[in-house]
């Protein structure tokens, strides 16, 4: 199965093109959602990239993305302090 540990772009994993998840051919409704204070990755640019992904690709099914403002991951580093 493809991976990627590279989330430096939303727009195509930098280290194996073929980790992108290919959300057009889902079939089923799609709920994204993010934090705009993530530590970790940029959830919000990557949710919103899909978001507008299933858009321009006239998705079937209904999608939604919540942004959620101050939420989101934490470095592991500074829970320990």
């Amino acid at each position: 199965m493809p991976y990627t540990s590279a989330f430096l772009s939303p727009n195509v994993p930098a280290d194996d093109p073929a980790a992108a998840i290919p959300v057009q051919d889902i079939r089923g409704p799609v709920f994204l959602d993010c934090g705009t204070d993530d530590q970790i990755w940029t959830s919000c640019a990557y949710a919103l990239r899909i978001e507008r992904h299933v858009t321009g690709a006239r998705f079937a099914y209904p999608h939604v993305l919540y942004r959620y403002q101050g939420a989101g991951h934490a470095r592991a580093d500074d829970l320990t302090r």
